[in-house]
């Protein structure tokens, strides 16, 4: 039997803030995901969420896409999905 390799779900997500403190609010709304967010830099982050199970690891991945962009229109900010899918 083959072992299961790990599948790795990546997004590529912009957020932007014309807030004076906005580099604090960006912070926040991503520091529950620090190990899962690299910046890409000019306003862009990439998510990468690794599982077994592909459609698993899509799942979460757009899950905490929602909430991200969710806190980000609360706090007026701008939110784009970058990835076709």
């Amino acid at each position: 039997e083959k072992p299961s390799a790990s599948k790795k779900v990546k997004k590529i997500f912009v957020l932007k803030s014309t807030s004076p403190s906005g580099l604090l609010e960006i912070k926040s709304i991503l520091s529950p995901y620090n190990n899962q967010i690299s910046y890409l830099g000019s306003s862009k982050f990439t998510l990468t969420i690794a599982s077994t199970n592909y459609k698993e690891a899509e799942a979460q991945a757009l899950e905490i896409l929602e909430k991200i962009e969710k806190q980000a229109k609360f706090k007026n900010m701008k939110f784009e999905l970058k990835d076709k899918k």
